[in-house]
């Protein structure tokens, strides 16, 4: 029977849970970019579907998207001409990556902390277009004993993952960088909250790349299972073991260390990839 080494934080969350050699690097954290939907909904209708992207460091920028003869023919189609239309200025392009799928267009903000607006929203009836933002650009504390991958605006900076996560592009998790070894013990599942000790926006983070660490998984646990990194709703960058569609993506360089309860502190064994 496998034997583990466990150190003696009771199973505190972001805490080393093995002696096993591990490697670990400092990034700093810069909050998160804003992201907003623009869904093409209801009976597709001969006209002018618009909106204005407000609040940039340029003027305000009008993308229309014009149907006529019944062409574009789906709100699919129409969603996929307004990303052609959003991508040909060079403001855009540059501010945002625009994509879209199933009717639906994704803007995502280029850079951290950098808010926008959709206004002046309009559809010819009985079409719809209706513009949300899914996630706002405010500075908040990114969570520890959560996945992490680069910023892709700053590759010496770190963000929670969002949707389209690769498990190559995850980094590493947040963990409270302790490195020393004591008296072995074995932990006790406790109640310590959840994603205790958060990193405020602007600070280093240590990355823990290689090496065992307690989590809070969002599901159950078994010894042995796959490890799926949280992409949409819930807790961005949380660890479980269920497949989600693209709502998770699995994490081929994890493997659950053993047993857990959700929501509870869970050893989990990374192997993440190069250097960030």
């Amino acid at each position: 029977m496998t034997q583990f080494n466990y150190l003696p934080q009771a199973g505190k969350l972001g805490a080393r849970a093995t002696s096993d050699p591990i490697v670990s690097v400092s990034r700093k954290y810069a909050g998160r970019p804003q992201i907003s939907t623009l869904t093409f909904a209801g009976t597709p209708t001969d006209g002018t579907y618009s909106v204005a992207f407000e609040d940039l460091d340029v003027d305000n920028i009008t993308v229309q998207v014009v149907r006529a003869g019944g062409t574009p023919a789906t709100d699919t189609d129409l969603a996929a001409a307004f990303v052609v239309a959003a991508n040909n200025d060079t403001d855009l392009r540059s501010f945002f990556i625009i994509t879209s799928a199933a009717g639906v267009v994704t803007i995502v903000a280029r850079e951290n902390g950098n808010p926008f607006t959709l206004g002046s929203v309009t559809a010819p009836a009985p079409g719809t277009l209706v513009a949300a933002t899914t996630q706002t650009s405010a500075p908040v504390n990114l969570p520890m004993g959560i996945a992490v991958v680069l910023d892709g605006s700053n590759l010496k900076q770190i963000l929670q993952p969002a949707s389209g996560a690769t498990s190559f592009q995850i980094q590493g998790i947040t963990w409270d960088g302790q490195s020393s070894v004591a008296a072995t013990v074995i932990p006790t599942l406790g109640t310590t909250g959840d994603f205790e000790s958060p990193f405020a926006a602007g600070s280093m983070v240590p990355v823990a790349k290689v090496g065992v660490y307690y989590v809070h998984p969002e599901t159950n646990i078994a010894q042995g299972d796959k490890v799926y990194v949280r992409l949409i709703g819930g807790v961005l960058g949380q660890l479980g073991n269920v497949d989600a569609g693209p709502n998770t993506v699995l994490w081929t360089n994890a493997q659950w260390e053993w047993s857990g309860l959700a929501g509870q502190p869970t050893a989990v064994r990374i192997n993440a990839p190069g250097g960030v």
